[in-house]
C-alpha cells in the first residue's frame, strides 16, 4: 500500500487542487433556501428578469440592463431602451417557453437559463430563435446561462451565443455596483448566492480534472478511492485526535488531564475529573483544518483572551462557547505546533 501511495503522489506531482485558496464566503441564508427550492430555474429567471427591468422594484433604472448588455458585447449607448420589455416564460408557436426575452424596438435578446443544470432539449434554441425572428425581431444575441463554466450549447444556431455562468453573472452585478455603489444593497444577496454556486462549480471542475488524470491507470484510481475511504473513516479521525491528546498531555504533565471524543469530528479536553471542571477545550475537524473552541458554564468566567474575543461565540445546551479566529491545517507541522501551543495555553488558563 505504501508503494502504491508513493507512486500515486509521484503521478500527481504538479497537480494542485488549490484548496488552500478556497474562497471563504460570508454566511448567508440564501444557499440554504436555494437548496430547498424545487423550481430553481424559475427562481433565477425571476431574479435576473426583475433586475433587468428599468422600472423594476430595485429602483436603479436601467443600470442593471445597461451593464448586462455590455457584459454580452452589446453597446448600450447605441441602443434605445426607452420602451424595453423583459418577459419570462414566453410561449412560442411550438408551445415551448423562452426563459427570458428582452425586446426593444426591432431588437431582441434571448436568455436560456440552465442554472438548475437541466439537460438541453432537442433544437430548443433553434426554435426560440426562429419563433422570435418570425415575429419580426432581430435577435442580437442568444445568452446561455449554464451552472458549469465548461458546458456549451450542443446544437447549431445562426445567432451568436454568449455564455454567462455564475462567475460572469457575479461580475455583471459587481460592475453595476461599481457604477452605482448604492445598488450593493440590492445586488449583494444574489452575488452571494452566485459566489456560492461558483465555488461548487470550481470544486466540480477540480474533481473532473483529477478523474481525467487517474482514469488512465485504474490501479492508481483504486488507490485514491481507498485513501478517500480511509481518510473519511472514524479510525483516521481517532488517529488525528490521539496525536493531539498525547502531545498535550506530555506538555501539561497533568495527571488529571481528561479527554473524550464524539467518535466523529470533535475531541473535548480539560484538566480535572469529569465533574470538577469549569472550562474545557474542543478541537473540531472540518474543511481539512483543526478548529479550536473554548467552552465554559458561566459566560462571566471565560478568560479574556484576545483571539477568543475575535472568534464566533454562542450557546450550546447551556454552555457558552467561543471559537478561535485562527484554524490550523491538518498535516502541516508548523500549524500542528501552533495548535498544540494554543490548546495548552487555554487549558493552563482553566486552572486559574
Amino acid at each position: 500500500m505504501k508503494e502504491l501511495v508513493l507512486n500515486l503522489l509521484d503521478t500527481l506531482k504538479g497537480w494542485n487542487s488549490d484548496m488552500s485558496t478556497k474562497k471563504e464566503l460570508p454566511f448567508s441564508i440564501i444557499p440554504f433556501m436555494y437548496e430547498r427550492i424545487s423550481t430553481k430555474e424559475l427562481l433565477h429567471s425571476g431574479i435576473i428578469a426583475e433586475l433587468l427591468r428599468p422600472n423594476g422594484k430595485h429602483g436603479y433604472g436601467d443600470v442593471f440592463l445597461q451593464e448586462f448588455m455590455r457584459s454580452i458585447g452589446i453597446d448600450p449607448q447605441a441602443q434605445d431602451f426607452s420602451a424595453v420589455e423583459v418577459k419570462t416564460e414566453v410561449s412560442t408557436d411550438e408551445s415551448r417557453r423562452i426563459d427570458i426575452l428582452i425586446v426593444w424596438g426591432n431588437n431582441a435578446v434571448i436568455i436560456e437559463n440552465k442554472l438548475n443544470n437541466a439537460v438541453d432539449r432537442p433544437d430548443q434554441l433553434k426554435d426560440y430563435l426562429e419563433d422570435t425572428e418570425n415575429k419580426g425581431k432581430n435577435v442580437l444575441k442568444v445568452v446561455y446561462v449554464p451552472l458549469f463554466a465548461w458546458k456549451r450549447v450542443q446544437e447549431y444556431i445562426s445567432a451568436e451565443v454568449e455564455y454567462l455562468y455564475p462567475q460572469k453573472l457575479s461580475a455583471w452585478l459587481n460592475a453595476c455596483v461599481a457604477r452605482s455603489p448604492d445598488a450593493r444593497e440590492v445586488a449583494s444577496p444574489y452575488i452571494r448566492l452566485l459566489d456560492y454556486m461558483d465555488q461548487s462549480n470550481q470544486n466540480y471542475m477540480k474533481a473532473q480534472e483529477l478523474y481525467d488524470i487517474l482514469k488512465q491507470e485504474p490501479e492508481r484510481m483504486n488507490t485514491v478511492l481507498n485513501l478517500a475511504e480511509t481518510i473519511d473513516s472514524s479510525e483516521w479521525t481517532k488517529f488525528l485526535f490521539e496525536q493531539i491528546c498525547d502531545e498535550v498531555k506530555n506538555r501539561l504533565n497533568e495527571s488529571e488531564f481528561w479527554h473524550k471524543s464524539d467518535g466523529k469530528t470533535s475531541e473535548w479536553l480539560h484538566i480535572g475529573g469529569p465533574e470538577i471542571h469549569k472550562y474545557w477545550v474542543s478541537v473540531d475537524i472540518w474543511d481539512g483544518r483543526y478548529h479550536v473552541l473554548y467552552y465554559c458554564y458561566d459566560e462571566r468566567e471565560k478568560p479574556r483572551t484576545e483571539d477568543i474575543e475575535k472568534g464566533n461565540c454562542g450557546n450550546y445546551k447551556g454552555y457558552y462557547y467561543y471559537e478561535l479566529s485562527e484554524s490550523y491545517r491538518i498535516g502541516d507541522d508548523g500549524d500542528f505546533e501552533k495548535l498544540i501551543a494554543k490548546v495548552v495555553e487555554l487549558l493552563e488558563k482553566s486552572k486559574k
